[in-house]
């Protein structure tokens, strides 16, 4: 098994045996909902109503089939309802648990970019004019973590790395130093770039928003006193 070096991090090149049990633990963990969105909040709660579900369409078919009293065998709309709301807690403590699992890695996860972030630009001020290529390199296993832990399209991270695209000397080393970057290069740049014009309009609405507010509260006359 042949592995690379990524940031900090490490991807192995796996088998076909090795791909399916990716794909099974993608599908069971609910990480495809970051193939199209940042790891936040939003997903964190998708990830969690999708593991409840999942455990929960198990659990309650078990519960039925093993418990003596059940409706099994004599099926009704009332034992069915008496089961669903026996087991109604179990749904609400598998999503408690997932909820608190997905919200703790991404919050480590951020602060660990962050972070490195803060360390690498401290590093920067630091060295020489001609010790500036061991930094790039620094920056792009920046890029590839955020990249890897999902954070690369979060307008914060977004805009950091989208101003680093910028020096021609990252750009050469992505491409040249992490597999595939010369295609996930224009990938990256283009969805930056999004980021960057849905921040930009987001908050020109917000400003163009107050600025009505400013101008409808001038515009009321002093009541007398």
């Amino acid at each position: 098994m042949q592995c690379y070096r990524l940031g900090t991090y490490r991807r192995a090149a796996t088998t076909d045996n090795g791909g399916r049990h990716v794909a099974v633990m993608r599908f069971l963990s609910g990480e495809f909902f970051l193939d199209k969105k940042a790891n936040g909040g939003t997903v964190v709660l998708k990830r969690s109503l999708w593991v409840t579900f999942l455990v929960y369409l198990v659990a309650f078919p078990l519960k039925v089939v093993t418990d003596p009293e059940s409706v099994w065998g004599t099926l009704s709309l009332r034992g069915f309802l008496g089961d669903l709301h026996d087991t109604a807690p179990w749904a609400g403590a598998v999503f408690a648990g997932a909820y608190a699992a997905f919200y703790a890695r991404f919050s480590s996860q951020w602060a660990y970019l962050a972070g490195l972030y803060n360390q690498i630009l401290q590093a920067e001020l630091a060295v020489e004019p001609d010790q500036k290529e061991r930094i790039e390199v620094w920056w792009v296993g920046f890029i590839e973590d955020a990249l890897e832990l999902h954070l690369a399209t979060k307008p914060m991270f977004a805009a950091v790395i989208r101003h680093l695209l910028t020096k021609p000397g990252v750009r050469k080393e992505f491409e040249n130093g992490v597999p595939g970057g010369k295609w996930r290069l224009p990938e990256l740049q283009i969805a930056v770039d999004a980021v960057a014009m849905e921040t930009e309009k987001k908050w020109e609405a917000e400003v163009a928003k107050k600025g009505r507010k400013t101008t409808t509260s001038s515009s009321v006359p002093n009541l007398p006193t």
